[in-house]
């Protein structure tokens, strides 16, 4: 099976690149250059020769701008990576016959007002924040012009600097610093989200080729806030006699759910760890730097 991938030298892409060469598939990465600004009749033929040579049977898609504050900061560029960038690559899915797999975000939820998760059945979204907004828009377009495609609301994500490879700003990181330097991070009680393990999102991702189209809450699932999860990697890391020391417990902050229901994922038989396990899990993967 023929892949083409985009944002393979990102966060998730190099995962998902690392991933799916390690399955066996033949994996055609877009250079990131070509995929920057609004993309001209110049830089579509170039794509279209690429897509014409590598004969693609699924499109994996993740290059984005990604970050809420740049976007929020950016408008006008993250209009263009987070919504036009992906209706080229819809376009280009029909024109040669192959899935497209489209990252999408929980950030879609922000502005919701219930407690319990959401389901992809959610009604009424109306996300608060332009990266949001714009992840919500794609999805619709995607849909629009290609029916068949698969659109991934992914959560919050972590990993290890790994050597070479791209990394985010993540709560693992940050409580790590907190470690290091003695400074003490703040996290709410009223602050409820998954977040998951980067590297099950890319083990994960070739059991998404099948998927019916439409839209999927893809990721670990959470029950715990923001201040408990933190708690959790304390101990999962052997501080937990540090855990008045490095982390502030506020309920000032205002309620924030972002966690997603992954029933219909479960249903199609693709598996996440709770944010709890997964935190066990990614310990374990580099168990000899602990």
């Amino acid at each position: 099976m023929n892949i083409i991938l985009t944002g393979s030298t990102g966060f998730v892409g190099a995962r998902v690149l690392y991933q799916l060469q390690k399955e066996g598939y033949a994996v055609t990465c877009i250079p990131s250059e070509m995929l920057k600004g609004d993309i001209s009749d110049k830089q579509l033929l170039s794509l279209m020769r690429i897509f014409a040579e590598a004969n693609p049977d699924v499109i994996v898609h993740t290059a984005a701008i990604s970050s809420t504050v740049y976007s929020e900061q950016h408008p006008d560029e993250s209009y263009i990576a987070n919504v036009k960038l992906p209706q080229v690559m819809a376009k280009l899915a029909v024109a040669n016959q192959c899935k497209l797999i489209s990252c999408s975000s929980d950030q879609v939820y922000c502005g919701c007002t219930g407690i319990e998760p959401y389901s992809e059945k959610e009604e009424g979204l109306a996300p608060t924040n332009v990266y949001g907004r714009h992840k919500l828009e794609a999805e619709k377009r995607i849909l629009d012009i290609c029916p068949d495609a698969v659109s991934l609301r992914l959560s919050w994500m972590y990993d290890l600097p790994v050597y070479q490879t791209k990394t985010n700003h993540s709560f693992v990181l940050a409580l790590i610093k907190s470690a290091l330097t003695g400074k003490a991070v703040i996290y709410s009680v009223n602050d409820f989200r998954g977040i998951t393990y980067v590297r099950s999102v890319a083990e994960n991702i070739s059991k998404t080729f099948n998927l019916v189209g439409g839209v999927y809450n893809y990721g670990s699932e959470n029950e715990k806030n923001m201040y408990a999860t933190a708690c959790v990697f304390m101990v999962a890391m052997g501080m937990e006699n540090r855990i008045p020391e490095l982390i502030q417990l506020t309920d000032a902050q205002p309620l924030r759910n972002l966690r997603m229901d992954c029933t219909k994922l479960r249903g199609c038989d693709i598996h996440f760890e709770t944010t709890t396990e997964s935190i066990n899990k990614m310990i374990a993967d580099y168990t000899g730097l602990f």
